[in-house]
């Protein structure tokens, strides 16, 4: 048993001795032990790597309380911001509390401007909020702090605070203050006659020429007219003055002595473009190798500017002359509307000494003479040529596009003459109608043709015939006084001998409900509806017209235009205005004193209110505007001439005192 005992212990340490290192192990050697400290502290310092915080964006906060690691921006102690990040990552992105966030104010009428109470912070504007306050009627919105004023409506659109202002831009103390004006601002010349052209640029609203015949802008008296868009020049509004070089469009003579300019009017729409075209008549004078002229331009044609604004009446689309020497062939030239149904517009010329002084009006059709296409006529080609009843009856020196009297839906013509065969003193309107004496065609013979002819009550005293030849139309468009959807007859008998001494002159109203009804034969100014006269010279009358509604009652208001008023202010000129609602409120007899309103000229000689011309509402205001001229005004510069253009809603409230 011994010997087996020592036999194994032999055999197991010979194995260890084979097996192991060649040398045996010092007792005294740790290496091992420090290979195994050396393991035990790896495996720590992975274990404590695996278990430390990240702060991956170096921001301070660890990955597991920031919520976007990866921008430095975003941590729980981040400023929130109005930037659609959740910066704080509290959850909510653009939150109340974000740095910069604007106050929002209830705005219960959607006016912009909301009230203080219930405010609210927020990076968006929370449904029915503005973003400030002040509203002063959070119930009104067409009231509050600072609104566009609308003057003439009676209500101040500000609040309390902006009374102040809203009177100062709205009061009106003058005619300037209710005026756009123009002056002339060219050597060697004077500013004539102002014009409503129609509609030449599209814009839906009038535009305005006024006349320079004696300009040199080219030549010695070339002449010239300017324009003045709606859309352009016209837009600065009351309170501005412009001067003819402000003009948007300059049509100019092309020759001295021409006197290019001496009439302009609205020719309608000739093309069937669907804006209105333009006549330009010149005056040559005695240098000049000219005949009188009307030179037409379409919208579609010469008056199509692009980048030019000069035109040159040489570049017309049309001339119409006269085969000879005619004086004042050109004076009278008219758009008539649509006479003949075919859609477009006609024209109608005047030559007051044709025929020896009987005087003739010639129509072209844009269904006849205009549809051919030819740039050069004359009065031989007109479509239909009338001629006065009498030798030095001087008749087409004034023509009018009255509406539509005959309720036919076409135009209807008046036209005026000195005198008749029955007397030729007496004066007389003939007025040619659309399905009347206007369906003839050819040389169809005198005026006496007419479908009605108004003659004056008594015969003109000789002396002032000539005066009658520089008047302006002897009628004038009046519209629909009595609403029964035709237009009615406004007649003026000027220097009307009314007694047995000169004593002025008067208006007469005819309506087509009355007294032409049924529009045939003769009638006389003291046949009329409404009369309106004076009873001394006192105030010349020059020419009247309807101004359309300026106070909203839906009749017209009727101005007079009245040269001279006393002896002390002589030729100031004044415009007498009669209110349907007011002074023609009764038919009969109203004497020209019995005005409802007056507005006077700002010069002595200014003989303010000539070229009256009814222009629509320009300004959008849903009031009737009109232009006038001053053609006598002698300005502190040395101008001569001022025209106005007269915000009609304006001179309402100059006329009430009211502010807004």
């Amino acid at each position: 048993m011994r010997a087996l005992l020592l036999m194994t212990t032999t055999l197991s340490l010979t194995l260890l001795i084979a097996c192991g290192d060649k040398e045996p192990a010092d007792p005294t050697d740790d290496s091992a032990d420090d290979s195994a400290d050396d393991s035990a502290e790896d495996s720590a310092e992975d274990s404590a790597e695996d278990s430390a915080p990240v702060d991956a964006d170096g921001d301070g906060a660890f990955a597991s309380v920031d919520c976007d690691d990866d921008d430095p921006a975003v941590h729980p102690d981040a400023q929130e911001l109005c930037d659609g990040v959740d910066n704080n990552c509290d959850g909510f992105t653009d939150g109340e509390d974000a740095q910069g966030a604007p106050t929002w104010f209830p705005d219960a009428d959607g006016d912009g401007q909301g009230v203080t109470e219930g405010a609210v912070t927020a990076c968006e504007a929370p449904p029915g909020t503005a973003p400030v306050d002040g509203d002063c009627a959070p119930d009104d919105a067409a009231v509050y702090s600072g609104a566009p004023e609308i003057c003439g409506d009676g209500v101040l659109q500000g609040c309390p605070d902006d009374e102040a202002s809203a009177r100062a831009l709205c009061e009106v103390d003058s005619l300037w203050d209710a005026s756009l004006r123009i002056s002339y601002d060219r050597d060697g010349g004077y500013l004539g006659p102002l014009t409503n052209v129609g509609d030449l640029d599209g814009d839906g609203r009038a535009d305005l020429a006024y006349a320079e015949p004696t300009l040199d802008f080219v030549a010695s008296k070339a002449g010239g007219v300017a324009i003045f868009l709606s859309s352009g020049a016209l837009a600065a509004g009351r309170g501005v003055d412009l001067t003819d070089a402000d003009a948007d469009i300059m049509i100019v003579g092309s020759s001295a002595g021409m006197q290019a300019g001496v009439h302009a009017a609205a020719a309608g729409d000739l093309d069937g473009d669907g804006l209105g075209d333009l006549l330009v008549g010149s005056d040559p004078d005695s240098v000049s190798a000219e005949t009188d002229t009307i030179y037409v331009f379409l919208s579609s044609g010469a008056l199509a500017r692009g980048a030019a604004t000069r035109i040159s009446v040489d570049d017309a689309d049309l001339h119409i002359s006269g085969t000879a020497v005619q004086p004042r062939f050109n004076r009278s030239a008219q758009g008539l509307g649509d006479v003949d149904g075919d859609g477009l517009g006609d024209l109608m010329l005047g030559s007051v000494y044709a025929s020896g002084g009987a005087g003739s009006v010639y129509l072209y059709l844009s269904s006849g003479a205009l549809s051919g296409g030819l740039t050069e006529l004359s009065e031989l080609d007109a479509d239909l040529t009338l001629t006065g009843e009498t030798e030095e009856a001087y008749a087409g020196e004034h023509i009018e596009a009255v509406g539509d009297i005959d309720g036919d839906g076409l135009g209807d013509v008046l036209v005026g003459a000195l005198g008749t065969a029955a007397d030729p003193w007496m004066g007389s309107a003939y007025l040619l109608l659309s399905s009347g004496a206007l369906t003839a065609r050819g040389a169809a013979g005198t005026l006496a043709t007419a479908d009605l002819t108004v003659q004056g009550a008594q015969p003109m005293v000789e002396e002032y015939w000539d005066r009658w030849v520089e008047a302006h139309p002897p009628g004038a468009r009046l519209g629909d006084i009595d609403g029964d959807g035709r237009d009615d007859l406004l007649i003026h008998s000027w220097h009307q001998n009314l007694t047995d001494e000169f004593s002025g002159d008067r208006a007469s109203i005819f309506l087509t409900t009355g007294s032409i009804n049924s529009p045939r034969g003769e009638l006389t100014t003291d046949d009329a509806e409404w009369i309106i006269a004076e009873s001394s010279l006192g105030s010349m009358t020059t020419e009247l017209r309807s101004l359309g509604d300026l106070d909203g009652d839906g009749g017209p208001e009727i101005a007079l235009v009245a040269r001279q008023l006393t002896d002390t202010m002589r030729f100031q000129g004044a415009l007498f205005v009669y209110r349907s609602s007011g002074a023609l409120g009764t038919m009969g007899r109203i004497e020209k004193g019995d005005y409802d309103d007056v507005i006077l000229g700002e010069h002595e000689g200014g003989t303010f209110g000539c070229d009256l011309s009814p222009m629509g509402d320009l300004n959008g205001d849903g009031v009737p505007d009109f232009a006038a001229s001053a053609p006598g005004a002698i300005l502190s510069s040395g101008e001569e001439g001022l025209g106005y253009v007269v915000d009609g809603a304006a001179l309402m409230r100059f006329w009430s005192g009211e502010s807004f």
